[in-house]
């Protein structure tokens, strides 16, 4: 666990030091509310670690693994395939 939030720290603080320092902020954006601060994105980053390496083992510790997903991912699948081949021909 202690990787896993290293590595979303030290991501998060490159990439932001990163667009800030070569790319300019059009201001039309400054109303969208991931936008206005890296803070809520770094939360949202920390928390999926959390809920992926630490909540989501302890839920699921003691419950069986779904058996009957595979028809239901193919089809979830299929539908990511036809959408991005929608938007490639768009």
């Amino acid at each position: 666990m202690k990787w896993g939030l290293a590595l979303c720290t030290g991501n998060m603080v490159y990439g932001y030091f990163l667009v800030e320092s070569q790319m300019y902020r059009d201001p039309r954006q400054n109303a969208w509310w991931l936008m206005q601060s890296p803070l809520p994105t770094y939360l949202g980053s920390v928390f999926y670690v959390l809920a992926v390496t630490w909540i989501g083992p302890r839920l699921m510790k003691n419950r069986e693994p779904f058996s009957n997903l595979r028809s239901i991912m193919i089809l979830y699948n299929v539908i990511q395939v036809v959408y991005s081949a929608y938007l490639v021909w768009e």
